[in-house]
C-alpha cells in the first residue's frame, strides 16, 4: 500500500508540474519582429541601368548600388546622399 501512495503522489506531482510549465509557456511575450536593416532611399534609371542609394540603419552607413547587365556594383555613397 506503501508503494501504490508513493506512485500516487508521483503521478500528482508529474501532473501538477505538467499544469503549472504549460500555462508559465503560454504567457510568454514574443519577442519584436526585426526591422529591415537596409532601406532603399532612392532609384534612379541612368543610361540603361538602375542606380540606388541604399541606406544601412543599423551603421548609419550609405551605399550606390548599380545594376547593370553584367551584375551589381557596390559602392560607398556619402552620407548626404542617404539625407535627401
Amino acid at each position: 500500500m506503501g508503494i501504490v501512495k508513493r506512485i500516487g503522489w508521483l503521478l500528482g506531482g508529474v501532473l501538477i508540474g505538467v499544469l503549472v510549465t504549460t500555462s508559465t509557456q503560454a504567457g510568454t511575450q514574443l519577442p519584436e519582429p526585426r526591422q529591415t536593416r537596409l532601406v532603399q532611399v532612392t532609384a534612379n534609371n541612368v543610361a540603361g541601368r538602375t542606380a540606388t542609394i541604399i541606406k544601412d540603419t543599423k551603421s548609419d552607413g550609405c551605399w550606390l548600388m548599380i545594376n547593370t547587365s553584367d551584375g551589381v556594383a557596390v559602392t560607398q555613397a556619402p552620407p548626404s546622399a542617404c539625407y535627401q
